[in-house]
């Protein structure tokens, strides 16, 4: 009894080491150079940023693609018009605006707001359907 069981683990694992090497190792490689082309570029700490952080286990591999920015989710999905505000409620806002083309100092902006730009689901979608991969997009709360 024991000897199939250690069969049984040794069959998974080489079918896990296969799928890894064969389909998901290179479709999420795919995906993140695509979610690196698709990136808008300001100063590329974004592109540069994007990274496909893998984690195998005894039963299965996962990938996650992503960047650890704490703007990448604003890039991704946007934002709404805002107020912006500086922390201290004495202080002032100082800052480059190109517009302008210079330095200026104010109590608080009013943020246009921007449209996202979905550089990691694009190429997801693209290249996980093309695989044979059920793809779930959730939709955006906030």
């Amino acid at each position: 009894m024991a000897k199939v069981r250690i069969n049984r683990t040794r069959s998974r694992a080489y079918a896990r080491d296969w799928a890894e090497s064969n389909k998901v190792g290179p479709l999420s490689t795919l995906i993140t150079n695509a979610a690196r082309m698709g990136a808008p570029v300001l100063t590329g700490a974004l592109r540069s940023s994007i990274r496909d952080d893998k984690k195998q286990t005894a039963l299965e591999v996962r990938h996650r693609i992503g960047s650890r920015l704490n703007y990448a989710y604003l890039i991704h999905v946007g934002a709404r018009p805002h107020l912006i505000k500086p922390r201290n409620p004495k202080g002032r806002l100082v800052f480059f605006w190109r517009k302008v083309g210079r330095v200026v100092s104010l109590r608080s902006v009013n943020h246009p707001g921007f449209k996202g730009v979905p550089y990691l689901q694009r190429p997801l979608v693209e290249f996980g359907t093309s695989a044979g991969f059920k793809v779930i997009i959730y939709p955006h709360i906030g």
